[in-house]
C-alpha cells in the first residue's frame, strides 16, 4: 500500500491565547484531491498556511512524500522546497511582472536549467489558456486571466500538490464554472494531488473532489468521499445543513443533483 503524500499528526495551531487548529489528524493520499471546507474562521486558510509553511504550529507534525517538514514549533523545511504550488485568495500577483514574469517566479528555487524553466513556464501558461497574454500586466488583465495566472504560477514547477485557498471566491458564477472545468481538466490530465480550501460544500461536487472534510471550531468534523453526501449520515453541522437542502430540492436522494455536472 502506498503512504500517504501527506500526513498530519496532532496538529495544534494558536494565536495568542486564541486556540485555531485542535488536534488536526489527516492523511491525503498521492493523486486525491480533497475540499477543506467550513465557515468563516474554522482555521480553513490556517491549516493550508501550516502546509505551506508560511505558519508554524504549536504542536504537531507535518510530513510530505515521507519527510518531516514541520514538527512542534520548528519549521525544518522552507516553503520553496516543499514542493508545493499554491493559490492564494488574493492571488498575489507581482504587479509589476508580467503574466510571463509571475509564472516564473513560481520557480524561484527549482534546480533548473534556462531552457527547462522557459518549457515549464510555457506549457503551464498554455495549459492555462494564457497565450497572447504573456507580457500583459495584471493590471491590464480580466479577474479570470488573473485567476489563471495564478494558477498557471502554481502549477509550473510541478509540484506534489496544489494548494488553493478560497480560489473561486471573487469570480462570477459564469467565470467561476468556467475555471473549475479548468481546474478539473489540469488535476485529471497531470494526476495532480489537491487540496482546496472553500466555504462552500457545492464545490466540493463541482469539482469532482474525492473527500469532503469539514473543519468547525478548529477540529475535524467530517471527512466523507464527495459522491456520498446524500447516502451518509453527516457528523457535522455545516454538512447535514447542506444535506437537507439538497434533499428537499429533490424528493428523495434518488432524485437530489449530488455531486453536479459541470461541462
Amino acid at each position: 500500500m502506498q503512504p500517504p503524500l501527506i500526513r498530519i499528526t496532532s496538529l495544534t495551531a494558536t494565536r495568542g491565547r486564541q486556540v485555531i487548529l485542535r488536534e488536526i489528524n489527516l492523511e491525503i493520499a498521492r493523486g486525491a484531491h480533497v475540499v477543506l471546507c467550513g465557515r468563516s474562521g474554522a482555521g480553513k486558510t490556517t491549516l493550508l498556511r501550516l502546509l505551506a509553511g508560511f505558519e508554524a504550529p504549536a504542536e504537531g507534525r507535518i510530513e510530505i512524500a515521507g519527510r518531516v517538514v514541520t514538527e512542534n514549533h520548528r519549521l525544518l523545511v522552507p516553503p520553496e522546497q516543499r514542493g508545493l504550488g499554491m493559490v492564494f485568495q488574493d492571488l498575489g500577483l507581482w504587479p509589476n511582472l508580467t503574466v510571463r514574469g509571475n509564472v516564473y517566479f513560481g520557480l524561484a528555487g527549482k534546480p533548473w536549467g534556462r531552457r527547462e524553466r522557459h518549457a515549464a513556464a510555457a506549457a503551464a501558461m498554455s495549459a492555462c489558456r494564457l497565450d497572447g497574454l504573456e507580457r500583459r500586466r495584471p493590471g491590464q488583465l480580466s479577474s479570470g486571466e488573473q485567476q489563471r495566472t495564478a494558477l498557471a504560477r502554481a502549477v509550473a514547477g510541478h509540484p506534489e500538490a496544489l494548494l488553493l485557498d478560497e480560489p473561486f471566491t471573487a469570480l462570477d458564477l459564469i467565470l467561476k464554472r468556467e475555471m473549475i472545468v479548468l481546474f478539473r481538466t489540469l488535476v485529471a490530465d497531470h494526476k495532480l494531488t489537491a487540496i482546496t480550501v472553500s466555504h462552500d460544500p457545492f464545490d466540493a461536487g463541482a469539482l469532482a473532489a474525492d473527500r469532503l472534510i469539514v473543519l468547525e471550531d478548529g477540529r475535524i468534523a467530517d471527512s466523507i468521499p464527495t459522491a456520498q453526501l446524500l447516502t451518509l449520515c453527516p457528523q457535522s453541522k455545516l454538512l447535514a445543513e447542506w444535506r437537507k437542502h439538497l434533499l428537499e430540492a429533490g424528493s428523495g436522494p434518488e432524485q437530489a443533483s449530488w455531486p453536479p455536472v459541470l461541462r
